[in-house]
């Protein structure tokens, strides 16, 4: 192991033994029984840690509740957002009804197309089926002769 990897090795995992990788344990102990260099720059790292844990860490729970109670601004949708939003919403009975009134519209669009155009079937025709079939569904005894075929 170089000097270099070493020093890595520090500032990655600390001057604590412990946290060092085991297979590299005996390349380390070579280097620091090699290297004074190596000893003096472990030394520093662990005075280093000793001083970074004297140090308080503060209390930010005041600043977390602050924090926390802070509202959000009013966010700003787009219309696809918008209707998405509509038909399905997270919570409560819209859940239901809304995705429901999204299906039935295709059946709503097509009796609207079918009772604006006729399709080519003439008025007349139309007339003169509907006065048949409103005779046929009658449950009266008519004669023959009053019968249109």
């Amino acid at each position: 192991m170089t000097k270099e990897e070493f020093l890595q090795l520090i500032e990655e995992q600390g001057a604590a033994v412990e946290n060092w990788p085991h297979h590299l344990r005996p390349e380390i102990d070579q280097l620091l029984a090699s290297d004074s260099d190596a000893v003096h720059a472990l030394a520093e790292y662990r005075e280093l840690d000793t001083l970074l844990l004297r140090i308080p860490v503060p209390d930010f729970s005041a600043a977390t509740r602050r924090i926390a109670n802070v509202d959000l601004p009013a966010q700003s949708l787009d219309l696809l957002d918008t209707i998405f939003n509509w038909l399905f919403p997270y919570s409560g009975s819209a859940q239901v009804w809304r995705p429901a009134l999204l299906a039935c519209l295709p059946l709503l669009f097509g009796v609207a197309m079918g009772n604006y155009f006729n399709f080519g079937i003439s008025n007349d025709d139309l007339q003169t089926a509907w006065d048949d079939e409103l005779l046929m569904l009658s449950l009266s005894d008519y004669p023959q002769d009053q019968i249109e075929l």
